[in-house]
């Protein structure tokens, strides 16, 4: 590679602030290329090549920092673990309601909401049960307190549950 005298100069002091695991794997990826394309056998695009890898090198070595330094793993299942009960406890009452506000609103995107609200709630009901049949059991009995409600939007209140619990 014919090089002039300043290009060389410059290169010298500029390769002192790279790594040298960068400016070998650098090496390997110029050499992999200039066997393609001869054209590429430039000072300027081995510096490129080098610039990426050691960029990709920092952002691996500052990642693995911050997972040692702060517990990443543990802090993430601290974070799922505080929004699993953060919440207040999920009961059958707080379904009823919303299943009723469900059936007796007249608007479309309410009650679309309000399902989306149903079936989350139906899913966290159901990892604090341990028979489905027991669930479906209490939701009926709740449905059969509300004297609001008449006995088709029961019925169709249950059959929402009911395909949410399947």
């Amino acid at each position: 590679m014919a090089v002039d005298q300043y290009a060389l100069d410059r290169a010298c002091k500029c390769i002192v602030g790279y790594d040298l695991k960068a400016i070998n794997k650098s090496e390997e990826a110029f050499n992999k290329t200039i066997r393609r394309d001869s054209g590429r056998r430039t000072l300027p695009y081995f510096f490129g090549i080098l610039k990426r890898i050691q960029n990709d090198l920092d952002t691996a070595a500052y990642q693995a920092y911050c997972h040692k330094r702060y517990h990443y793993g543990e802090m993430c299942k601290q974070e799922r673990r505080q929004w699993e009960t953060a919440g207040e406890i999920i009961t059958v009452d707080d379904l009823v309601k919303m299943l009723e506000e469900a059936v007796t609103t007249g608007t479309r995107f309410i009650r679309d909401l309000c399902l989306k609200q149903v079936e989350r709630l139906v899913q966290i009901l159901r990892k604090q049960y341990q028979y489905t049949g027991a669930l479906k059991r209490k939701i009926l009995d709740a449905l059969g307190e509300i004297s609001e409600l008449s006995l088709a939007q029961r019925r169709e209140a249950f059959q929402l549950v009911e395909s949410s619990l399947i």
